[in-house]
Order: C-alpha cells, then sequence, then structure tokens
C-alpha cells in the first residue's frame, strides 16, 4: 500500500479571509468564484464566511430576543 503524501497545512491571515470573505457578501461572487479566484477551496471559504459575514435577517430585523429586545 503506498501512502498518500499530505500537502502542509496552509495558513491565512484574517486580513485575507475577510476579503475573500468580501468577495461573496459585497461583490456578489459565487462561493465557487471567489474560492477560486483566491486559490482555496469552497469549503474553507464556506466556513469563514460563517465566521465572518455580517449576520443577515430575512426582513431586516432581528428575531425578537436578539439585542435584549423583547418586543
Amino acid at each position: 500500500m503506498s501512502k498518500k503524501s499530505k500537502r502542509p497545512r496552509r495558513s491565512f491571515s484574517d486580513e485575507f479571509k475577510q476579503d475573500a470573505v468580501d468577495l461573496v457578501v459585497k461583490q456578489k461572487y459565487s462561493f465557487k468564484a471567489a474560492a477560486d479566484a483566491v486559490g482555496v477551496s469552497s469549503r474553507s471559504l464556506r466556513e469563514w464566511h460563517e465566521k465572518l459575514a455580517p449576520q443577515q435577517f430575512p426582513d431586516g430585523l432581528p428575531p425578537r430576543g436578539v439585542w435584549g429586545s423583547e418586543g
């Protein structure tokens, strides 16, 4: 059996991740197009998006109870 050699794990700065997320959020790139443009996997970009993108609510307002409002 031959072992498949692993690539060394790459690390990216927070600024790089935010710039990649901004391609999706602000410039309306698809996840695939943005990931290809910056040379990362779509999965990585989606994970960064979950952590870094501003939260969006369907009607523009947070659900009841968010940010201390009950009403």
